[in-house]
């Protein structure tokens, strides 16, 4: 039934999202005493962010009538079959509005240029509203008439979780509508509203315990309170035996799920070139602060009178708020010496590794002025207030970048026994390169001790991938992206794009894997850009120390290269990436095959010993954060804005529907009309 109009003054209390459906507005009453509580007790979210005032919420682009309704399903109601008919809409913001970001850079965005073979897809520009308003126009029809998510959809997808690990972009989305909506979706559909608590409580086993047992409690509580009164109704058969499974495995997940006895060792890995970066990484460190901010819970989410609670309790009083785990920050310079600005402005300080003092005057320029959680979890002391930092050199024939620096530290702690529990290898720039919400899902349940160790060995922190998403939920090739491939015995490499270069990932290969690269018998890389990681130290282990220390002198020496066509190295300053100080063309391939390193499930070289001669025989592409069964489910996540599109609209689909160069290009990569070489 459509609401009354409000008054002028009572303006703030007309909610809307689109330009044809209204939630509710959001009050606590409203959404009763387990709603609105699903959403804001993420750590992630806010009161504000689950609930936005109305002049905060998105106008429609273009004057059109608005309505306001009671609820979501106001204006056709069919219980357990009601579907989310807002979602065409919704979604076409989410894809063509919203954050808009340059899909290569990330940077935001005014819109995305129609497609033009003459113009790079670096050059983007807003169209004329006519042009915009058929491109939406054209994105709504698309998702209407593709998808038709609903509750029904919802069970599907959670019977599919449960019996074969399968998770998608599709359930994630009703996941999120039915959070959104959640005291109103206990009126529609009781079954669907239960199960989205329960796969949120089971998420949160992976990012706060605490929460994640009361959470469990109170659908546990409202699940028993249904069957009592016989609420879920004889038509929901198909509900319960899943939401019996999915009660069950929270139950299992209370059981088993406990924090470390002895604090993980966390490494924050982080190479090191010049003034700049240092207050990048020091703006990082504050970023992570920030995140430490909310108050951790002293009993751990156990009844406070169980001895477990007490437990919990004696162990803050002993080790601190952060006492699951003792972070490490080792830094590596990778350009010589590194000059920067004293910390009280007078002055240039010089930070060599090999002279006493300088780790000190480098933590006093990182950590001063930082939380003092951000200092007491990196060790910080509270008689000098900072924490000790490990300064190393990095001394290569051919500069790589990050890529030596990472695999030094490796190398060495593997060798040396002082490998971390977990390893984070990022740059000093990280926050540029890893999403909020990716850093807060790995920093605070690693420091609140949530953090599943022995699930995950390895994981791409970065946020961009290749696409669009294959259907078996890969990434789409970084190699066929920028390559073509001559078909033939294993194919070979032929013409690359700009900065690729196709002789070098060749003898990469070689050094890396023992054996020739062979892309037609099923030879691939595909990741995640940026090389921000996180490697586990039973990843590490797999291969021995010895390995790590090869890979570091070949990958960096001069020998390796140098017979490579074109190359002379008549100077530091490498042939193969004329335009930057290190070799570029090696840290672009390599940020796409770390997986290939550490993540067993994708080893194309038998664990670097008795290599075969022939092709892996196995795609070697790795699997989005959605679709990776091996993860747990809170480390699941869907995509930003940014890569939203590959995961909902095919390449034929974004070129015919959005019209842009980013799309066009993807289709013509499949039709293989791409000239490569620009």
């Amino acid at each position: 039934m459509q609401a009354e109009a409000v008054p002028a003054e009572h303006e703030e209390t007309d909610c809307f999202d689109d330009d044809f459906v209204s939630k509710e507005c959001c009050d606590t009453a409203a959404y009763g005493p387990s709603g609105l509580l699903l959403c804001f007790q993420n750590s992630l979210l806010s009161f504000e962010l689950c609930c936005p005032a109305p002049k905060l919420r998105h106008r429609p682009p273009f004057p059109t009538a608005m309505h306001v309704y009671a609820n979501p399903w106001a204006i056709k109601s069919l219980g357990c079959e009601s579907t989310f008919d807002w979602l065409h809409i919704t979604l076409q913001q989410s894809l063509l509005h919203g954050p808009a970001y340059h899909p290569r850079t990330g940077h935001e965005m005014a819109d995305y240029l129609p497609a033009n073979d003459t113009t790079q897809s670096s050059r983007y520009q807003e169209d004329d509203m006519n042009n915009r308003l058929e491109r939406d126009k054209r994105l709504r029809q698309k998702i209407h008439s593709r998808w038709h998510l609903g509750f029904r959809n919802l069970l599907k997808g959670a019977a599919l979780y449960y019996s074969h690990g399968h998770w998608s972009i599709e359930i994630l989305t009703a996941i999120s509508e039915v959070t959104n909506n959640f005291g109103h979706a206990l009126t529609t559909c009781l079954p669907g509203a239960l199960m989205v608590g329960f796969l949120k409580a089971e998420s949160f086993f992976d990012r706060d315990l605490a929460m994640a047992r009361r959470m469990t409690g109170e659908m546990q509580y409202l699940h028993a309170k249904a069957k009592r009164q016989a609420l879920l109704g004889s038509s929901n058969k198909g509900w319960h035996s899943v939401l019996a499974l999915a009660e069950e495995r929270v139950a299992m997940l209370m059981e088993e799920r406990h924090a470390p006895a002895y604090p993980a060792l966390v490494d924050l890995v982080v190479p090191l070139c010049s003034p700049a970066e240092i207050k990048a990484l020091a703006a990082g460190l504050g970023v992570i602060g920030q995140l430490l901010e909310a108050t951790t819970d002293p009993n751990d989410g156990w009844d406070p009178g169980s001895w477990r609670a007490r437990s919990a309790r004696e162990h803050t009083r002993l080790r601190g708020p952060w006492r699951h785990a003792r972070f490490r920050l080792h830094v590596y310079t990778i350009c010589g010496d590194v000059y920067s600005t004293s910390s009280r402005g007078a002055g240039v300080e010089v930070l060599r590794p090999s002279e006493a003092g300088s780790a000190a005057r480098l933590s006093n320029l990182l950590f001063q002025g930082q939380t003092q959680d951000t200092r007491l979890l990196f060790g910080a002391s509270k008689i000098n207030g900072l924490p000790g930092i490990h300064l190393g050199a990095v001394d290569e024939e051919v500069p790589t970048g990050d890529v030596v620096a990472y695999l030094q530290h490796l190398g060495e702690a593997a060798a040396d026994g002082t490998l971390a529990n977990v390893s984070l290898l990022v740059h000093p720039d990280f926050i540029e390169h890893i999403r909020p919400w990716m850093l807060d899902a790995v920093i605070a349940p690693l420091a609140n001790g949530a953090w599943p160790h022995g699930q995950v060995d390895f994981l791409y922190l970065g946020w961009r991938h290749e696409g669009p998403v294959q259907e078996d939920g890969r990434v789409a090739s970084h190699l066929r992206y920028h390559c073509e491939v001559i078909p033939g015995h294993g194919g070979k490499l032929g013409t690359c794009d700009r900065g690729y270069n196709p002789r070098l990932l060749e003898n990469m290969w070689r050094i890396i894997f023992g054996r020739e690269l062979q892309p037609e018998a099923g030879d691939d890389l595909g990741g995640y850009d940026f090389s921000q990681l996180l490697v586990s130290r039973q990843a590490v282990l797999q291969r021995p120390a010895n390995y790590w220390r090869y890979l570091v002198r070949a990958l960096s020496a001069r020998s390796s290269f140098e017979l490579l066509p074109g190359t002379r190295f008549v100077s530091r300053k490498v042939d193969l990436s004329p335009t930057m100080p290190w070799n570029k063309g090696l840290s672009v391939w390599l940020e796409h095959m770390w997986h290939l390193l550490f993540d067993r499930h994708f080893f194309p070289d038998s664990m670097g010993m008795n290599a075969s001669r022939l092709g892996s025989g196995r795609d070697l592409r790795s699997f989005t954060h959605v679709s990776n069964r091996r993860l747990p489910l809170g480390l699941r996540a869907g995509p930003d804005n940014v890569m939203a599109r590959h995961y909902w609209l095919t390449a034929e689909e974004q070129c015919a529907v959005l019209e842009d160069e980013q799309g066009c290009r993807l289709l013509r990569l499949q039709r293989g009309t791409v000239q490569r070489g620009r």
